[in-house]
């Protein structure tokens, strides 16, 4: 990583910080020679940097900021003078927010650096330097009347480091900003390209998160490219929202800053609304008690609740591939079958939306349970595009074209209604780059999202996407019904935490009893020493049992004395097994599981995760089993099952 000049830092989990600062705090504390406090000093300041403790910062550094011409003394004064200013911000007019500028002021030295950087050969970069330049001009940037002295720092900071990417985003933010023109940004096109390579091996090499995709979500939108800019926004949101990447909590409006700014004195064009949009969604899933939230309810086009569970489905609806889409339409005819809850899609009758349209007319004329089926589509449509009218409910968004717009606004009135992105399922089959988005949006707010891998453009394209290819969110489904059921359909209302546990350990002890794998695979440990994954698979699999005997026409109620244990005939257990394996499928690709011809659980590689017809009979048995079980597990927690009547 040494090649790179980091700015935040290396990719870093909160669990893992506080384990690296108490054990930095303990060498400082315990450090013999005065000579080295101030390096380990830095190194305590730097981790606190990540999550902001800016106090902690200030305590630590300012014992050493006075020892001169150490190797350290520069960055160990940049980081002071960055926490005295941060840890003051509301109160720029304080001595301790003069004292933190004069430090950077220190560390910088701007006025020997003329516009031209005349003075800075530029084989010699001086990265610590130019990160005090950026900072001093950070502290200047909300100071009325000083936005020209901050243009003229964040300048110098580029010309002190021309190959830094982060302080060339910030330089164009504040020429923009000052000039209240755009007109130069064209000239910049090959170093914003150049940029946007090195904000991709930032995150490439795990460093720099989530700062190098928002870097490259702002190239893009000043290129003009906003579907490159959406998905760059995209995966650096879902790192803010995942809680595995330490942030500061204003990363966000930093970004509703910059927007802002380019778009001062000025109407904030469509492409970049979208942007804006999408930052207030993270917002308030962010920050749920929050004025984002709020806004967000303000804005919502459907004031109403939504039935649950909420699955949207998304993909192609290009007039050239109506015949490959309309392929599906038994297929989700049949895993909708029975459906109780709200569908959302694209309201006209073109490819999956209109599939959907026709689960919508089915329902209406009073087939299945109670389902809304709601369309979101632009108020003027295009002329080859024609509205379902079969859909409950059309919801109308600005414009005369399909856009981001619809997706965003989607999600705006679930999170109005109070619905939980984790507890929304995105479907996709196929799509284009508006459904491209739509997936990766849905991602970064923290919904499940099934792909259907053979079904080609925009859902093979995000399987393969190494930003999103790991995220146990993402699931890549076979075109195999009870793969998509179990997926819409994960059940586990009708029991409590403690019955899931004891059924759980039920089953798993049921497992090891068939003595699949070898004795020191993970998954043959005693329910003591098993993973907390594989535990959670248990309970996952004892929940699901509602959903598969209701399928099959049983259900399941207190049993009075005695449990009476039904016998399954031979055809309700091969249903309610092709059943359960779309169950497990879904489970094991959900955490990250793949297809692969040999078993490896290192590697998360099975080779059962394919439809029931394409397994053999010894695997097929596994699943018998685990069915003509259920009543002993039910009985378990003093439930027993029985057929209903009709």
């Amino acid at each position: 990583l040494g090649v790179f000049a980091m700015n935040y830092g290396v990719h870093i989990s909160p669990g893992e910080r506080q384990e690296e600062m108490a054990r930095r705090v303990a060498v400082l504390e315990n450090e013999p020679e005065a000579v080295n406090k101030p390096g380990e000093a830095l190194r305590v300041a730097r981790l606190a940097r990540i999550s902001g403790e800016w106090e902690t910062i200030v305590s630590r550094l300012s014992p050493y900021a006075g020892i001169e011409g150490t190797v350290e003394t520069p960055a160990l004064l940049l980081e002071l003078g960055n926490a005295l200013c941060q840890a003051h911000r509301d109160r720029k007019t304080d001595a301790a927010y003069r004292k933190g500028q004069a430090l950077l002021e220190k560390v910088a030295r701007p006025e020997e650096i003329g516009q031209d950087g005349a003075t800075h050969h530029p084989a010699e970069r001086d990265e610590t330097r130019a990160r005090a330049l950026h900072t001093l001009a950070w502290s200047y940037q909300d100071v009325p009347g000083r936005e020209g002295k901050s243009r003229e720092l964040y300048h110098k900071a580029y010309r002190c480091d021309p190959a830094n990417p982060y302080h060339l985003a910030s330089f164009i933010e504040y020429e923009i900003f000052c000039n209240k023109d755009r007109s130069f940004v064209p000239m910049l096109r090959p170093a914003l390209l150049k940029a946007i390579d090195a904000c991709r091996a930032h995150a490439d090499a795990g460093i720099e998160l989530p700062w190098a995709f928002l870097a490259i979500g702002r190239f893009h939108l000043l290129l003009g490219q906003p579907y490159e800019s959406l998905a760059a926004y995209a995966k650096a949101i879902h790192l803010c929202l995942s809680g595995k990447v330490c942030v500061p909590e204003d990363v966000l409006d930093a970004e509703t800053n910059f927007l802002r700014r380019v778009n001062f004195g000025r109407a904030v064009p469509p492409e970049e609304q979208w942007v804006a949009d999408f930052l207030l969604l993270a917002k308030a899933v962010k920050s749920p008690d929050g004025d984002a939230l709020e806004e967000v309810r303000r804005r919502a086009l459907r004031k109403k609740t939504f039935l649950r569970p909420v699955v949207i489905v998304s993909g192609g609806a290009d007039a050239s591939l109506q015949k490959e889409m309309e392929g599906y339409k038994d297929l989700l005819g049949k895993v909708f079958d029975g459906f109780a809850g709200t569908i959302l899609s694209g309201g006209t009758t073109a490819g999956i939306p209109g599939i959907v349209g026709g689960l919508a007319g089915r329902h209406r004329a009073g087939r299945g349970r109670r389902v809304d089926v709601i369309g979101y589509l632009p108020r003027f449509l295009p002329l080859h595009v024609k509205v379902d009218r079969r859909y409950h409910e059309l919801i109308d968004t600005e414009g005369n074209d399909f856009t981001p717009l619809q997706p965003l606004m989607n999600w705006f009135d679930l999170l109005a209604a109070g619905i939980k992105p984790s507890d929304v399922c995105v479907l996709g089959i196929n799509g284009g780059r508006i459904a491209a988005f739509e997936y990766r949006l849905a991602l970064a707010l923290g919904a499940t999202v099934g792909i259907v891998e053979s079904s080609g453009r925009a859902a093979s394209e995000i399987l393969p996407d190494a930003d999103w290819w790991d995220v146990p969110t993402l699931a890549r489904l076979p075109v195999d019904l009870m793969t998509f059921r179990a997926f819409l359909q994960a059940g586990g209302g009708a029991f409590s935490e403690e019955q899931l546990e004891k059924m759980g350990r039920v089953i798993h002890d049921k497992f090891l009893e068939e003595n699949r794998y070898k004795s020191n695979d993970p998954a043959m440990r005693p329910w003591e020493k098993l993973q907390d994954d594989l535990k959670q698979d248990n309970r996952r699999h004892a929940a699901y049992i509602v959903e598969i005997l209701g399928q099959a026409g049983y259900g399941i109620r207190p049993a009075k004395g005695k449990v009476v244990l039904p016998e399954f005939s031979d055809t309700e257990v091969e249903f309610m097994s092709e059943m359960e394996h779309g169950r497990w499928n879904v489970q094991r690709l959900r955490t990250g599981w793949k297809y692969g011809a040999k078993r490896d659980p290192e590697r998360k590689i099975n080779p059962s995760l394919r439809p029931w017809e394409e397994l053999n009979d010894e695997v097929r048995q596994w699943d018998r089993n685990a069915i003509r079980n259920y009543p002993k597990v039910l009985a378990h927690v003093g439930m027993e099952v029985y057929r209903k009547k009709g």
